[in-house]
């Protein structure tokens, strides 16, 4: 087997027989992470370890042939000069054409999108990169910071990097600061630190308190303390509450990352692929990055403002603050917004690239400990989110799978160097390609299809448990041709397949125009009619004792033999000029349309005939079924209850024997709330009623389908789902409720004669004494 070396590339051919090559294999140098050799009885073997997770295997015949690939290989893969990357070369080979545009990110821009108030102010403090290199050269800081509170805070902070707004929530004015962990030691402390954290505190008036959140475990923190760094102490700040969060440092995640990869390239069997999984700790540590992030955005929501740092506020911060804009702001979950996220929290506040991407090798021990996946971690958290809310962001899987590439590849110059001004002594936009540009001209392939702006990720709901995280396998295994095709594509398909029929449902219902608002009846008065409302019949009403029916939809009368025909046919849409408004079957039609839905149009004078009526609407109304709600993420949320959408709450129903005892029925298309007036002819009856009804509702688990607290106006309340009609059956639920209307009156008015009976006896007892 011939090989050599050309240019950047590395190009292997060779032959298995005369008639037969092996053809070309095209590598970028940068990508190689290690290459390793060995002896077999067949020859050398040569194993080269891609940063995207490419592994390749060379079996050379020659072990000469195989030490000079190797020797070459690494040679080419460890550069010792930065403007040897692949990015500097390719940016001569462009003919005289303009340039693209090189990046989104305008910091004015940005932070007047945020919405920030007169409490903050851009400041030049950092001008030329004057006190901290790592930083960019615009900042934006509390109105009333002096510049010797500034100087002070910078002295006081790793690396000079002082607490800066990142991030301020326009709707109670609660922000994100970054910074990096104070030079505290066990003792010392910082004027100027302290009154700019108060400054950052006092800009908020929605919350007089601040939480400092450190990233780190307790215990390393405590280890840097007796480095002279450390964290606040909170009895130099006031207002302020600590929080620790347990997540690792580089050193950890890489070795957890090797474990993992080690796990998915390994054929072993599941029992053993599992624990090797959980070994590597890889999705526990993805759990706590989120777990912080989450704890930051739900801070901010309540009105409370985060300072954020770990040891240099360059990995964890960066990860953590950039995770909780996500899911705060909507606009980072676009593919433009998420290009300039990356651009002010990763490149412009100094996430170290070079370093951690490994772009010009570990040729010394010192640099080697330096790499670590932080970039593709924070990647995988977003895919983590993005499988529990697949239509909140814009960009999809393949977008991070590029970028991540990209991080290592440096084909492009985007995360070239450690910080701003690295970049921009390079001249970095003037002397490389844009990423941003050449992926907005393949927009398409990585535009999310089912892509909602206006899904929310629901913090209250968004909290991923334990059984919510997987291995990124098209991520981590993604040139594994045996696993790839069988895991990736048909789970495409079947999300198509199933965003197609949630379209065809949507359309459907949309086309039925159904708005609740519009369909409450008018009931036609009994005085004066004389004949049926179909004109099809328009049977003559003979006597005043003849049956009359109400449609609850339309409020018309109509004689017996009409109601039982109504849904029928076609023509019968014609009868009430209503619309169909259940969609699930023809025997729905038929009750929902027809007899089931029309009752006497008197008040019910006996409990019987009041059951009764219940029972026939109640058949009606519970004809539901499972429906994915369409803002929730094709969660089967009671529709009932959340109300998102005009087209799937059906016309309310109201059955009333009296003044007081009512049931209220409204149905949707996947749950149905019954409220429940219960009788109280006296204020005995009504105190007896409430203490009942709170009883009840304290133990609603209990009763499962019993709501915690009843709509205002009734007494009790029940929510019944689609799945709790498929488990505890339609019937026996409907049976379940009219037998407690049954019990409820009678055991109110036992309550009611026991309180006659024990009042009477203490009356008696009482007067005793007079006689």
């Amino acid at each position: 087997m011939n090989s050599y070396i050309k240019n950047v590339q590395l190009i292997g051919s060779g032959e298995c027989d005369s008639n037969t090559t092996i053809g070309t294999l095209h590598v970028v140098h940068t990508l190689i992470g290690s290459v390793t050799r060995s002896s077999s009885i067949n020859g050398s073997q040569l194993s080269i370890r891609y940063k995207h997770f490419l592994v390749l295997l060379f079996l050379i015949p020659k072990d000469k042939d195989c030490q000079l690939i190797y020797e070459t290989l690494t040679r080419c893969s460890k550069l010792g000069n930065i403007n040897e990357l692949f990015a500097f070369s390719i940016k001569n080979d462009r003919d005289g054409t303009a340039p693209l545009p090189w990046n989104y990110l305008n910091w004015d821009e940005e932070f007047a999108r945020q919405g920030v108030s007169n409490e903050w102010k851009e400041s030049n403090f950092n001008s030329n990169y004057s006190y901290c290199d790592t930083y960019p050269e615009k900042l934006w800081l509390p109105e009333k910071a002096s510049t010797q509170m500034l100087i002070g805070s910078c002295r006081f902070r790793s690396r000079a990097r002082l607490p800066v707004l990142t991030f301020f929530y326009k709707h109670n004015s609660a922000t994100i600061c970054r910074s990096s962990q104070p030079l505290s030691g066990f003792s010392a402390r910082c004027l100027e630190d302290e009154c700019l954290i108060e400054l950052i505190m006092s800009a908020n008036p929605s919350s007089s308190t601040l939480y400092l959140i450190d990233t780190r475990p307790r215990v390393n923190a405590m280890v840097n303390k007796v480095q002279g760094k450390g964290f606040e102490d909170s009895k130099n700040y006031t207002n302020i509450q600590f929080h620790f969060f347990d997540i690792e440092n580089i050193h950890v995640v890489r070795s957890s990352l090797n474990r993992l990869l080690e796990a998915c390239q390994r054929p072993q069997s599941i029992t053993q692929y599992l624990k090797a999984v959980d070994a590597s700790g890889w999705l526990k540590h993805l759990r706590v990055l989120l777990e912080c992030s989450f704890f930051i955005a739900e801070s901010v929501i309540r009105g409370i403002s985060c300072v954020v740092h770990c040891s240099d506020g360059w990995d964890r911060t960066s990860q953590t603050v950039s995770l909780a804009q996500l899911l705060l702001d909507p606009y980072y979950r676009t593919i433009k917004g998420f290009q300039t996220l990356i651009d002010k929290d990763w490149l412009g506040f100094g996430f170290k690239f070079d370093d951690r991407c490994g772009h010009l090798g570990t040729i010394s021990e010192e640099n080697e400990k330096e790499v670590s996946p932080i970039f593709t971690q924070f990647l995988d958290s977003i895919y983590q989110l993005m499988r529990h809310k697949p239509m909140a962001f814009e960009f999809n899987e393949r977008y991070l799978i590029e970028l991540n590439e990209n991080a290592y590849s440096c084909v492009y110059g985007q995360f070239i160097g450690n910080c701003d001004k690295d970049r921009k002594d390079l001249r970095i936009t003037t002397k490389t390609l844009s990423l941003w540009s050449f992926m907005d001209s393949r927009k398409d392939d990585y535009t999310n299809p089912f892509y909602n702006p206006a899904a929310d990720l629901c913090l209250h709901e968004g909290k991923l448990q334990p059984s919510s995280f997987v291995v990124w396998s098209n991520m981590y295994n993604q040139f594994d041709i045996s696993l790839h095709p069988k895991e990736y594509f048909p789970d495409l398909a079947n999300e198509v397949k199933q965003h197609r029929f949630l379209l065809n449902e949507l359309n459907e219902i949309k086309e039925l125009n159904i708005s609740a608002s519009n369909y409450t009846p008018i009931w036609q008065s009994q005085l004066g009619v004389d004949d049926c409302s179909n004109p099809n019949c328009g049977k003559e009403f003979i006597s005043r004792l003849e049956r009359r029916l109400h449609c609850y939809f339309c409020g018309k009368i109509f004689c017996k033999k009409c109601c039982n025909k109504i849904g029928e046919n076609e023509s019968s849409k014609e009868l009430t000029n209503s619309p169909i408004i259940m969609f699930a079957c023809n025997e729905s039609l038929l009750n929902l349309q027809g007899c089931l839905t029309l009752c006497d149009s008197q008040q019910c004078s006996t409990l019987q005939s009041y059951l009764d009526a219940v029972r026939k609407s109640l058949e009606a109304a519970l004809c539901i079924r499972q429906f994915g709600s369409q803002v929730v993420e094709r969660h089967n949320k009671p529709e009932v209850e959340i109300r998102t959408s005009k087209e799937v709450l059906l016309c309310p129903i109201t059955i009333s024997r009296n003044k007081q005892e009512r049931v209220f029925i409204e149905p949707s298309i996947n749950s149905v709330r019954i409220s429940i007036g219960v009788k109280q002819a006296d204020e005995i009856e009504k105190i007896l009623c409430n203490k009942f009804s709170k009883f009840m509702c304290q133990r609603a688990d209990n009763f499962i389908i019993l709501r915690r607290e009843p709509l205002p106006g009734y007494d009790i309340s029940f929510l019944i789902t689609a799945t709790h009609s498929e488990v505890m059956y339609k019937q026996k639920l409907i049976d379940f409720l009219i037998h407690f209307m049954q019990e409820i009156d009678k055991e109110i008015s036992e309550m009611k004669l026991a309180l006659n009976a024990r009042a009477r006896t203490s009356a008696e007892e009482f007067l005793k004494r007079f006689n």
